[in-house]
């Protein structure tokens, strides 16, 4: 019943006649019939009333594996007619009521605010109002048409109450408001509000926004390109302009100069403090903010708000923190394939969507491949899935268990690869896919240039636009290229006329900021774009599409960091129109669902210091703040001269020690430090429990009397009898020696010959080791595994790792031990011709054997003519085993030389050797009594286990092991935890002080008084990257001999490095620069190699930038060669050729306004600023 009324359902639909559904016309379409015969296109129209057509293609399918994914195609067409004549209708209710809500739209969602004389009107009355009372909340409410949210509430409350702000939010979700509230209060106190935001292109959009709100006269703009309205109360900037202005005044009265009469500052995106190149600027002007002054700062969603707010409250004052975690315009997550749209996350938004985790067994590969509706193989073309029996299966013919074992094969990265590859969707295919949903305007973030211009050539010829929006375009298009005739960019002209357009730094500020204008006025349906969007100007969007997890960075491909996806995700969900926000994430060959949920799971990064010691910081820190000195011109005549008071080192140091890192790692090292002190605690806790004392401690405990007092017992009688075998071990080695020394009393006595015995440490194995022994060893030198072989003199040094068995007359040195005359030592040849060295206790017997001759062909005595062989030798002696337990009688070996092999020969085999001399009664009854104790010690020892007291001892002792352990351990971490906390200490001041000395050795500080030379006032003006760097090089003679067009190229060598070219491998260009510029360079290159010199002695990091390979093309621009041809004949996009020329125009209109500057320079420069700044480069606003 249910299949037959789905088809009913389906016959309709592509019936020849026009259904009419709820308002809604349903027409058969044109298009082709999908590839798959249960899926008919069709077309819906709603309402005309300029909002356009909108084309839905709506796939049947009878498999209901897509409805389980979270969509069904009939329904959802229905549900998105309804949802475009929704937005059709809110944004005609936005259209009808513009400039009637002040703050409204902006408020709500960063959409349209009031214009002209409307927010004066609504300004003044409210001004009057309130006049000469307190404001309260209800008073700033009034000020808009819809109910603040609570945290909105909140802000402003605290900020009415006296409190700096940290406004932490979700991106859209209405913090701006709370910053507008307050410039709102204060313009009715009749008080000043500077707005700082990280990019020029923020502050002006910023800028024109306020001037529709509170009227132009109550707005200002300053930033390094313009200033606009400088007095006015409320002042928009840049955060380094407002850095910059704080310099002269942290630590003077908040009223004087720039900050008459302020009483609040916004700093905008203060999660720009985590920036590597630029967050040490917030840092900086949060700290030297005058603590009259209060602090509102706006935050995209961070870890750790409340380490801000308490740093802040630290150096600066009370500060209330206000977080809000839900989205005023909730987001849903989708996954983009090939075949379809589905839901990134499961029903509760917690996980991912389990339908699209890759499984392995055999059914679910096939599930898998239903479930995208994909076929693996077409044309006979093989898969690396498929085989004769399907997905995963084997060849026909085999056994059931080989199929079982190959359904628990798991796909290979190679099948992983080539089934997400399968998925990769065309962009064409994903925008259909929002197309059908109703999910544009969209905001597509492509990490590239050349894959955003590509992304938009891609869809140039599909119509996104109804006929009366691409009039529009067309008009709008016309008027941009009236006012900006040479910033059009012609190639993206087309696409713009469907809908599309691209967004990148490759692109004139003037060109993307004009496509900016078309997407809020919904005039550009998709916009491909790097993340320039994502951090930058505010365009809120219904869609944000991210097309990769991975970027490229200067150190390869580089994965998305959860900030800047959440950042991006924020886009979605525009107040006031959106009931719901959309993120799309895209299948990419290398990445999918799995990958995005890990990123976005992890939750926000939290802030990181990056504050930086630069040359400007140190120089205008010691310059101190401006002061007004009162001078007497005549009796009745008195002027104020302004000058700065010198700053001590205590008071900078105070300054630069209250930095968000010395803040966050003071925390961390509290917490460490008290970490570390409860380890050494333990360590001496278990130190002291291993000790002899705390053994035996532990053990009485474990025991009663009885049992403690039997197992003490035997453990005494124990030691007893292993004390009378030592000493009779002791015994039995003197009788040995005796013996042994009987026989080389003198050269008279034949020498006899010896088994040695000792267990070889290669092998392990008992070896016996017969010898001729010549007598006691001379000076020798051993060979020890810890230092190199010395001859010691009557000591001989044997390496020892066991110590234990050591008598009382050896002592430790160096790893090994010293023999002395308690211990002899004798020498024998052995069979293999080779000398062996041992101690009495290795002689296992002596034999009557003889040698064949006592003496050698010259009639010398054979042992004298050995020992002397031996003392020729010198040799180096290895140790090859060890006799018995102790290691005193250990067996040590050396190679002796030709001249001996005759008498070694002569030197039986063990076998071989005749009965053993007679021994004496004293040895015979020395070995009987050392029997007899060690089988005394065998049965006590035997007893001594079965007792409990011993089962409880191998317990502790096993435990002892365990906490010899632990300590060990214990000690490696404190160890590390010590390490690192001496990397946490603050290092900011040793920094400062490195910088000062490079100041101080290149003559822009005085070395006693650390004032600022004439050389250091000029750099403390400068702004840049290394501004000593810049100061040297714009004051040198060299400089001085330059042309206007000159000095620009020169200041552009200064600037452009890192700047970049459509073609990497070939720099080439039309332009090439003059003589003149050529020859300033090579001047340059030494002092450059001065520079960096002197602050690698000093450990100092700071660029040195020089780079020629763009002075061509500035010295052309600067000569007068027009945009258009500048553009066709250097290799770069036109927004790099303009953020350079820009650059390059900032530190040339530095140069006329720097204190000490030779006039000739200031003319010159004052002419190539004259000659740079012109259309279009003097229409940006970067």
């Amino acid at each position: 019943m249910a299949m037959s009324m789905i088809t009913r359902q389906a016959a309709l639909l592509v019936s020849p006649f026009d259904v009419q559904t709820r308002g809604v016309t349903f027409r058969r379409s044109s298009t082709t019939v999908a590839r798959r015969q249960h899926s008919a296109p069709i077309s819906v129209g709603g309402p005309a009333h300029g909002v356009g057509a909108v084309r839905l293609h709506v796939k049947i399918i009878f498999k209901l594996l897509l409805v389980d994914a979270g969509w069904s195609g009939i329904q959802t067409s229905i549900d998105s007619s309804e949802s475009v004549i929704k937005d059709w209708k809110l944004k005609s209710y936005a259209s009808e009521n513009q400039g009637v809500l002040v703050f409204g739209d902006s408020a709500r969602g960063d959409g349209d605010v009031g214009k002209g004389e409307t927010g004066r009107d609504r300004m003044q009355e409210f001004r009057e109002r309130v006049r000469d009372r307190e404001l309260s909340l209800e008073d700033v409410a009034s000020l808009y048409d819809f109910p603040l949210d609570n945290f909105q509430e909140r802000g402003v409350t605290s900020f009415l109450e006296g409190s700096s702000l940290v406004v932490c939010a979700p991106t859209s979700s209405g913090k701006t408001l709370i910053a507008e509230a307050a410039a709102a209060a204060i313009l009715a106190r009749g008080k000043r509000l500077l707005y700082t935001t990280p990019l020029k292109a923020l502050s002006n959009q910023k800028f024109r926004e306020f001037q529709g709100t509170f009227g132009e006269n109550n707005v200002g703009l300053l930033t390094g390109d313009a200033v606009v309205n400088r007095k006015a109360p409320i002042m928009v900037m840049t955060t380094e302009i407002l850095r910059n202005m704080l310099y002269e005044s942290v630590g003077s009265s908040a009223g004087k100069g720039w900050l008459t009469d302020v009483d609040a500052i916004v700093l905008d995106e203060v999660h720009y403090l985590s920036d590597i190149s630029r967050g040490t600027v917030w840092e900086e002007t949060i700290i030297y903010c005058p603590k009259d002054v209060q602090l509102i700062c706006l935050s995209a969603t961070v870890a750790n708000p409340d380490e801000l707010a308490g740093w802040i409250t630290k150096v600066h004052g009370p500060t209330q923190l206000i977080t809000a975690s839900k989205r005023p315009v909730p987001l849903q997550w989708h996954f983009s394939t090939r075949q379809a749209l589905l839901p990134l996350l499961n029903e509760e938004s917690t996980a991912m969507n389990p339908k699209l985790k890759f499984k392995h067994d055999k059914e679910s590969k096939r599930m898998f491949m239903d479930y995208f509706g994909e076929e693996l193989y077409k044309n006979d073309q093989p898969s690396p899935l498929r085989t004769k029996t399907g997905f995963g299966g084997k060849d026909r013919g085999e056994s059931r268990t080989q199929k079982g074992k190959d359904i628990e094969k798991k796909l290979s990265e190679e099948q992983l690869m080539f089934l997400r590859r399968k998925q990769v969707p065309k962009i064409m295919d994903t925008l259909m896919q929002l197309k059908e949903r109703d999910m544009l305007p969209a905001m597509w973030f492509i990490f590239s240039r050349k894959g955003c211009d590509a992304a938009v050539s891609y869809v140039q010829e599909c119509n996104l636009l109804s006929d009366d929006e691409v009039k529009q375009v067309q008009e709008a298009l016309r008027e941009y290229q009236h006012q900006h005739p040479d910033a059009i960019r012609h190639r993206s002209v087309k696409a713009l006329l469907q809908g599309a357009a691209a967004h990148h730094a490759g692109c004139l500020p003037t060109w993307k900021a004009f496509i900016e204008e078309l997407f809020q006025k919904g005039l550009v349906k998709v916009v491909f774009t790097t993340e320039t969007l994502a951090a930058g100007v505010n365009m809120p969007t219904r869609t944000s599409v991210i097309s990769s997890m991975s970027k490229r960075s200067n150190d390869g491909l580089a994965l998305l960091s959860s900030n800047a996806m959440l950042q991006m995700a924020g886009r979605a969900g525009r107040r006031g129109i959106d009931d719901q926000g959309h993120v799309v994430v895209v299948q990419t060959p290398f990445e999918g669902a799995e990958d995005f949920c890990e990123v976005l799971f992890a939750g926000p990064e939290p802030l990181v210091s990056q504050f930086t010691t630069t040359y400007g910081m140190v120089l205008n820190l010691l310059a101190g703040p401006r002061v007004a000195i009162l001078e007497e011109k005549s009796h009745n005549d008195e002027r104020v001269r302004m000058t700065r008071r010198p700053r001590s080192l205590e008071e900078v140091n105070a300054l630069v020690d209250q930095s968000f890192g010395n803040f966050v790692g003071s925390d961390v090292l509290v917490s460490a430090q008290q970490h570390l002190t409860s380890l050494r605690q333990e360590i001496e806790r278990l130190q002291a429990e291993i000790t002899s004392e705390g053994f035996f401690s532990c053990l009485a405990k474990e025991l009663n009397k009885k049992q403690l007092q039997e197992y003490t017992a035997l453990s005494k009688r124990v030691a007893e009898a292993k004390g009378l075998v030592q000493k009779s071990q002791q015994q039995l080695q003197h009788i040995r020696e005796k013996m042994v020394e009987r026989f080389i009393g003198s050269d008279d006595n034949p020498l006899p010959f010896l088994c040695v015995e000792f267990k070889d440490q290669m092998t392990g194995e008992e070896r016996v080791v017969p010898v001729v022994c010549i007598g006691s060893s001379p000076s020798l030198t051993v060979e020890t595994d810890t230092q190199e072989p010395e001859l010691l003199g009557d000591e001989i040094l044997v390496d020892d790792e066991d110590n234990e068995g050591l008598m009382s007359t050896a002592s430790n040195i160096e790893g090994g031990y010293a023999i002395g005359s308690a211990i002899s030592h004798y020498v024998g040849l052995g069979s293999d011709n080779y000398w062996y060295m041992f101690t009495g206790g290795s002689v296992k017997s002596v034999h009557n054997n003889l040698l064949i001759s006592s003496t050698n062909s010259a009639g010398e005595c054979v042992g004298t003519f050995l020992r002397e062989r031996l003392r020729i030798g010198l040799l180096v002696w290895a140790k090859v085993g060890e006799s018995g337990t102790s290691s005193c009688h250990a067996v040590w070996n050396g190679e002796s030389g030709a001249d001996t092999f005759a008498w070694a020969c002569q030197v039986p085999s063990a076998h071989e050797l005749a009965k053993e001399w007679q021994g004496s009664s004293d040895l015979v009854n020395a070995e009987k009594t050392l029997a007899n104790h060690k089988e005394d010690v065998v049965k006590l020892t035997k007893k001594l286990k079965q007792t409990q007291g011993y089962r409880k001892y191998k317990l502790l002792l096993d435990l002892q092991q365990k906490r010899r352990k632990k300590i060990t351990n214990l000690k490696s971490t404190a160890s590390d935890i010590a390490n690192r906390m001496k990397d946490l200490r603050p290092s900011e001041w040793q920094d400062f002080l490195h910088v000062m000395s490079v100041l101080q050795e290149a003559g822009a500080l005085s070395a006693d008084s650390n004032s600022l030379l004439p050389l250091g006032e000029t750099a403390a003006v400068v702004r840049g990257t290394n501004e000593l760097w810049l100061t040297l090089a714009v004051t040198r003679d060299a400089t001085y001999s330059l042309e206007p067009a000159q000095l620009a190229a020169a200041c552009g060598a200064l600037v452009s490095e890192g700047m970049k070219t459509r073609n990497k491998s070939n720099t080439s260009m039309k332009y090439s620069e003059s003589r003149g510029v050529r020859d300033w360079v090579i001047k340059m290159e030494d002092l450059r190699e001065w520079v960096l010199r002197l602050q690698a002695s000093h450990g100092v990091e700071i660029p040195v930038l020089l780079d020629k390979s763009f002075a061509g093309i500035l010295e052309a621009w600067a000569s007068g060669v027009s945009w258009q041809e500048l553009i066709e004949h250097c290799d770069m996009d036109e927004g790099d050729a303009a953020r350079l020329l820009r650059k390059t125009l900032d530190l040339v209109s530095q140069i006329p306004y720097l204190p000490h500057i030779d006039p000739k320079i200031e003319t010159n420069a004052r002419a190539a600023q004259a000659a740079m700044d012109r259309s279009p480069i003097s229409e940006l606003f970067m």
